[in-house]
């Protein structure tokens, strides 16, 4: 499932391009040409969903305003949006972090 997460916030939070469509059963390839600066960058997703170093990427392209707090077994993430608030939560930072990025697109895969 987070490779499918991994790919929906490529597309849908980070703004990239997929190559040949998302289609959730396979790993699509995503246009990072833009972002690299470089012609013809098809490459997967980051591993938005369990590298923290690439969620907190994706926090800082969501939302100013966020918290993120962590508790034993899990974390709990809330992004803001205009007056709006939308929550994750989650076994992990990086994937509380994707689910509540997700919400404030409109895409809830809780």
């Amino acid at each position: 499932m987070s490779r499918e997460i991994d790919a929906l916030i490529a597309e849908h939070v980070m703004g990239l391009e997929p190559i040949w469509g998302v289609d959730l059963s396979t790993t699509p390839l995503f246009d990072w040409s833009e972002e690299l600066n470089s012609k013809g960058a098809m490459r997967p997703a980051k591993e938005y969903s369990t590298d923290i170093a690439a969620a907190w990427e994706v926090l800082n392209r969501v939302s100013k305003f966020n918290i993120v707090e962590t508790f034993p077994g899990g974390a709990k993430v809330s992004v803001s949006k205009g007056l709006d608030m939308y929550q994750g939560l989650a076994d992990t930072p990086a994937m509380a972090i994707c689910l509540a990025s997700l919400k404030s697109k409109g895409i809830d895969v809780e």
